[in-house]
């Protein structure tokens, strides 16, 4: 309801994977919310898991890319992707 609400007050909703077993366990609830994420975050390992488990690849920046491609629920904004990566640079994709 609250991504709904978002969506129809042009409101920002972000979304983070929180941990690589969020992705194994709760794939369905991630699918439903990212088609409402604005922003999306995680680290590269929650960026690496959900990679695999959709078949995305093994670069991070392409992940981030295709991730940001996906359709999104308000068209009134890119979606932006941020992976962190500890001591390494930070992966940004906004609007291809």
């Amino acid at each position: 309801q609250v991504a709904e609400q978002a969506v129809e007050k042009n409101k920002v909703f972000c979304l983070n994977l929180s941990a690589p077993f969020i992705i194994d366990f709760f794939s369905d609830q991630v699918a439903t919310a990212l088609p409402y994420a604005d922003y999306l975050f995680c680290n590269e390992s929650e960026a690496a898991a959900y990679a695999k488990k959709h078949g995305l690849g093994e670069d991070l920046k392409e992940v981030a890319l295709k991730i940001g491609a996906m359709p999104k629920k308000n068209t009134n904004r890119p979606r932006t992707v941020v992976f962190t990566q500890g001591s390494q640079s930070t992966i940004v994709a906004c609007d291809g």
